[in-house]
């Protein structure tokens, strides 16, 4: 039944933005710009708000206290739902240590400011993101802070400027929010990302196309929407997340979507088709629920297989339209209010006490075996790192500081102090770094080498690794391929070593060979990826292989895609004349079941960073493979 004043066409484009969302968190191989869905909402909520706003001014009944009373009613009583669910299941579920990080984020989610705890929490060394339960609910809380101060800034432009000039200055803080924003992502990324003043500019892009109403034939209004549809579309389609965001690409899907408003076409298929309204009324509901799906997915396993995928999908689905249903259309009574008010007080009190008392609501705290709480705990980086693991990683050798999270401008001479005439140079990223202690030994075993080391966190080798990085990491990285490169013209070592998690496919390994080999350098050998697991090793121990933690277990890794990406490294490298491939895969799994624990002791302390068994575990097994006593020699 078609509503009078119901821009259907909205409610296809939230569609299309929840499915983008939801299919890239999901699987981002499918949608690799799927996540310019969260730009799409704040277009959409920014034309919403200036509608709203505009029109009840011109009405002269606008009134801050129901302005913002309705903003709650839609957005808290589902928010707080999902919240309350994943706050009592994370209590029976979580770890103390994750159970307490769960509760900040409940109740900074409920205040919306999660935004500016992610911004604080963000680090190379940080948890992943599949850790985070609530991480998806940073874009509620730049939302709601834009309404708090939107109404406020229009009123009082209202009452001094006329329209027009309200347009215009709100042009001018748009752009200025944009410009910002295309900074920030530069200098300070995390800030741009999270940040109300850098994403100010989308919400507003939404308003503008309320200010400037266009008045069209129907021809022109239905070119310049399927325009928009088409930009929409390739942003989806064709942006990926390779770089910081938001940068210049961001205009596509925000201009996308401002043509798609203007062009108001009701017709369509996506508003008239049944399917797309129906994700379009359920869209917000879906966003709330779909991210903590996800990472219950991964904490199972499930994530691991096409079928756990779509399992996860579809509980994602049937949890939205609960909730669509039973909530976000309800209407609550006069004491009904009063129930929702006094729950959302208990989830500012409770998660904020679980907090401050390092979780002591977990149930785990007090039923848990007292054996998983102590293996778990050692394993919490804060306590992992000491003084000895930082040693065996060489972390002196680090241009970017986990600490301080700022880049250094030097790092220790002993790197690459030259003793010896001959050398080994292991040259990477953090888990070049996890892989440096069973190097070495295999090196110094021969004794008169010199072991070099230029390893720097979230760093691969070659100038691609730049475009992926922003910020200090970015900064910290040019420094340590420059400083590398630089050291490995001076030192010659005989054989470079390379290691690294991302960018194998993006880096040209041949050409990289041959201009280390015009500096003198005899061998390069290139090692293929580590196996991973979600969300770490010793959760995924702790929670499905317990009774088998001694001797010895190999189990899944959490990523399939690493034995494809080592597949096609093999495939382009098998016949190098300048270089070899080693895969670590192919000599420590078998049929995706990896190597976790020797001999009783773990292989990697998180996802993927190797412990010291883990390192000398794979470095024994591919020592025949880098043959490093013959081709030093």
């Amino acid at each position: 039944m078609n509503k009078k004043g119901f821009r259907y066409d909205i409610n296809g484009l939230r569609a299309i933005a929840v499915s983008a969302v939801v299919l890239y968190h999901f699987s981002p191989d499918i949608l690799p710009g799927g996540f310019v869905g969260v730009d799409i909402f704040f277009v959409i909520s920014g034309y919403l708000m200036a509608k709203i706003i505009f029109g009840q001014l011109k009405e002269e009944r606008f009134n801050f206290w129901m302005f913002y009373k309705a903003r709650a009613r839609r957005i808290i009583p589902p928010l707080l739902a999902m919240v309350c669910a994943v706050f009592v299941f994370g209590a029976s579920y979580l770890m103390p240590p994750d159970f307490s990080s769960l509760s900040k984020h409940v109740y900074s989610s409920l205040l919306f400011f999660s935004n500016i705890i992610y911004l604080r929490e963000t680090g190379y060394f940080t948890v992943s993101a599949h850790e985070l339960w609530l991480l998806h609910t940073w874009s509620l809380s730049v939302e709601w802070q834009f309404y708090l101060l939107f109404p406020a800034l229009i009123w009082i432009l209202n009452r001094f400027l006329s329209k027009t000039l309200i347009r215009f200055v709100l042009v001018a803080v748009t752009l200025t929010s944009f410009v910002a924003s295309l900074y920030l992502s530069q200098v300070y990324p995390d800030f741009s990302f999270y940040s109300l003043f850098t994403r100010a500019w989308e919400l507003l892009a939404g308003a503008v196309v309320y200010l400037f109403k266009v008045n069209l034939p129907p021809a022109r209004r239905r070119f310049i929407y399927y325009a928009g549809m088409g930009l929409v579309l390739a942003a989806i389609l064709f942006i990926d997340a390779e770089s910081a965001w938001p940068n210049t690409l961001t205009l596509i899907p925000v201009f996308g979507s401002m043509l798609i408003l203007w062009g108001n076409q009701q017709q369509t298929i996506l508003a008239t088709n049944p399917v797309v309204q129906f994700l379009g009324r359920i869209s917000y509901s879906l966003y709330l629920w779909h991210w903590p799906v996800i990472v219950w997915a991964n904490y199972q396993g499930y994530a691991l297989s096409v079928n756990g995928t779509l399992f996860s999908g579809f509980v994602a689905l049937i949890l939205a339209s609960l909730s669509y249903y039973l909530i976000e259309r309800m209407k609550i009574s006069y004491g009904g209010r009063y129930l929702v008010i006094g729950v959302y007080l208990s989830m500012l009190v409770v998660p904020r006490w679980a907090y401050t008392n390092d979780g002591d609501l977990a149930i785990f705290k007090y039923l848990g075996d007292e054996e998983q709480k102590e293996f778990y705990r050692q394993f919490q980086r804060d306590l992992y790192i000491t003084e000895r693991v930082a040693n065996e990683y060489r972390l002196e050798c680090d241009f970017y500081d986990n600490a301080t999270r700022i880049s250094k401008s030097q790092i220790a001479p002993s790197c690459t102090e030259k003793k010896h005439s001959k050398g080994v140079f292991l040259w990477g990223d953090s888990h070049a770094q996890a892989l440096s202690l069973g190097l070495s030994e295999i090196v110094k075993a021969n004794g008169g080498y010199d072991f070099y080391q230029v390893a720097s966190s979230g760093c691969s080798v070659g100038e691609e690794a730049l475009d992926r990085l922003s910020g200090e990491l970015k900064k910290s990285c040019k420094q340590s391929n420059e400083y590398a490169l630089l050291k490995i013209e001076s030192l010659k070592p005989n054989v470079i070593v390379i290691a690294q998690r991302y960018g194998y496919l993006n880096t040209d390994f041949e050409a990289l060979a041959l201009e280390l080999k015009a500096f003198g350098v005899q061998h390069v050998i290139v090692l293929g990826p580590l196996p991973e697991w979600h969300p770490t090793l010793p959760m995924v121990i702790i929670k499905r292989y317990w009774e088998k933690r001694q001797g010895s277990l190999s189990i899944p890794s959490r990523f399939e895609g690493l034995f494809d990406v080592d597949n096609e490294l093999f495939a382009r490298y098998e016949y190098s004349e300048n270089l070899r491939f080693v895969s670590i895969l192919s000599k420590v799994c078998e049929n995706n079941l990896c190597p976790a624990i020797s001999e009783g002791k773990v292989i990697a302390w998180d996802y993927g960073h190797l412990t010291p068994t883990g390192s000398q575990y794979f470095s024994a097994a591919i020592k025949n493979e880098l043959a490093l006593e013959k081709i030093i020699d």
